[in-house]
């Protein structure tokens, strides 16, 4: 009886730490091709559509009511050049 508890408890903890090791997508605390964007609270949706696309990314999703923007980067371009290319707006 006691050896068959201590089996499920160390079966039960085998599983807690494989199922962590294989859901862990990254190690590093960014993802590598998004950026975030805020705009001035006078800009419209549709003005901050057509700056994303003029600096060619892909919008992820606006981030509630206060102008920021989730975007992805389309190419290999550095975050450094599309942040340039937003400020040159």
């Amino acid at each position: 009886m006691f050896n068959s508890i201590r089996f499920l408890l160390v079966a039960s903890l085998l599983n807690l730490a494989a199922a962590s090791v294989f859901s862990q997508r990254s190690l590093e605390p960014f993802v590598r091709d998004e950026l975030l964007v805020k705009f001035s609270n006078d800009v419209s949706l549709g003005v901050a559509s057509n700056a994303h696309e003029l600096v060619g990314v892909d919008q992820v999703k606006p981030l509630g009511d206060l102008g920021w923007h989730l975007v992805r980067v389309r190419d290999a371009r550095s975050l450094a050049s599309v942040e340039a290319a937003y400020r040159s707006l």
